[in-house]
């Protein structure tokens, strides 16, 4: 598409990069959802070692992360389509304007 200061723009690409972000946010939204069960399983088990124990409370806390983490995965994504958006109205905008004056002084 474009080019700014030396780069191209091409909004395929930034939308395939932000899909990764959504991927991403879908992917630790299923994990927690896969940590929830086995964690509330191990509430209150007194078989566990000191060690098991300790891992419980760091996947507890590891799973109270993880719903923060999708949302703002899922917003890198969908600003960056946001921004693409913009990028590729404005740039149509330009150049329907440069055509539109390029047709004006064709025509006098």
């Amino acid at each position: 598409m474009g080019r700014h200061d030396g780069y191209a723009f091409d909004p395929v690409a930034v939308r395939a990069f932000g899909d990764v972000f959504a991927t991403a946010s879908d992917q630790v939204n299923q994990l927690a959802a896969a940590m929830a069960p086995e964690l509330a399983a191990a509430d209150g088990e007194a078989l566990l070692t000191p060690q098991l124990t300790r891992l419980v409370e760091l996947m507890r806390a590891v799973a109270t992360d993880l719903g923060p983490l999708a949302t703002h995965l899922s917003e890198v994504h969908d600003r960056l389509n946001e921004g693409t958006d913009l990028v590729v109205a404005a740039e149509t905008s330009a150049y329907d304007r440069i055509a539109g004056f390029a047709q004006e002084l064709r025509e006098t």
